[in-house]
């Protein structure tokens, strides 16, 4: 295996860590209308409360680690997708600042407000993640030289659309099984319907867009031919899915969190499967497209960063394991983001 390949795995279980573990927050987000009142909302706001910010340390991870091993890769993409990626980065900053002033909230009308902001961006950080995965997969107007060709509407074709729905549908469910480790029990019931609901909205979809790119992206299945072992990655999908569902009806819920990880996991391989060695695929011609040979740094450079990112990650996971482990068990009642106001 060539150091470039191993770079790019490695960048791929990084943005895995990161759709893990920032997903379940986006996912509460997502799901946060569904919740019966402002008490429930509360909590689930004081579940992730602990972890979000620490969680959002992947993506900075897996942008320097893309910018430093795969810089013409990033600048196209950012470069092609700038108003997303722009509205993005406003949706995490915007997201950030709901947390934190819900709990501060003078009335009634700032606190929906807040409700609301929060769920938005949570929802539209999942959407846009999920339309620049489809994009990626569907091809871009992408030059000769690098340059992206093509205007915001083009982003937004039917494909890349119904994978950020999938993604916020995905990503609902990691949440939801998040809050059923961590949240009173009297919202155990309401919170498993909403799962096993977004687990046939999901399934569907996922069965959806196989078809859909089985007709129309026929060369995303290459890799599958030339090594059918990998047939093996979808398959495994919706076993652990079914699996998921049935360690959530046994009340597992810290099993069904782990198959939902994995599940995010085959979901982020099947699309590096389809892509490889490609990372973005150009929609004028395929010669032109980027990829982890054309666009990558120096041997050298990569085999730095390869001993940076190994040396750097386990202090990461030292952290994070620290925070799962002070803040566990279930919340029965809210305090750090009670309101001050107890009229509302």
């Amino acid at each position: 295996m060539d150091i470039q390949t191993v770079y790019f795995l490695l960048i791929g279980a990084i943005i895995s860590a990161y759709a893990i573990l920032d997903g379940y927050d986006l996912g509460v987000g997502a799901i946060y209308p569904f919740l019966k009142d402002d008490k429930q909302r509360s909590i689930a706001i004081e579940a992730i409360a602990p972890f979000w910010d620490g969680n959002e340390v992947w993506i900075v991870i897996a942008g320097g680690g893309l910018i430093a091993g795969f810089p013409d890769v990033y600048a196209s993409v950012f470069s092609g997708f700038y108003v997303p990626v722009i509205l993005l980065l406003f949706c995490l900053i915007f997201r950030a600042i709901s947390i934190e002033n819900r709990g501060h909230a003078s009335s009634a009308n700032s606190v929906l407000f807040w409700d609301i902001a929060f769920s938005v961006s949570s929802i539209l950080i999942a959407f846009i993640f999920g339309l620049l995965v489809g994009n990626l997969m569907v091809g871009v107007p992408l030059l000769s030289n690098g340059n992206f060709e093509g205007g915001l509407l083009a982003l937004f074709r039917p494909y890349p659309v119904i994978v950020g729905v999938l993604t916020v549908v995905l990503l609902s469910i990691h949440g939801i099984i998040f809050l059923l480790i961590k949240v009173p029990k009297d919202m155990i019931s309401r919170l498993k319907k909403i799962h096993h609901r977004m687990l046939i909205v999901f399934s569907i979809l996922f069965a959806l867009l196989g078809g859909i790119t089985y007709k129309y992206i026929p060369s995303a299945f290459l890799n599958y031919y030339y090594s059918p072992v990998l047939f093996l990655v979808p398959l495994m999908l919706f076993l652990f899915l079914w699996l998921e569902l049935y360690s959530v009806k046994r009340s597992h819920y810290n099993i069904s969190l782990l198959h939902s990880s994995i599940t995010i996991c085959l979901v982020l391989m099947i699309f590096a499967a389809s892509l490889y060695p490609n990372i973005v695929v150009s929609s004028i011609d395929i010669e032109y497209s980027l990829n982890i040979y054309n666009a990558s740094s120096s041997l050298f450079t990569l085999k730095i960063l390869l001993i940076i990112t190994v040396l750097a990650i386990p202090s990461v996971f030292a952290y994070l394991i620290t925070r799962k482990k002070v803040f566990s068990g279930r919340i029965e009642s809210t305090h750090f983001y009670e309101k001050e106001d107890n009229s509302i």
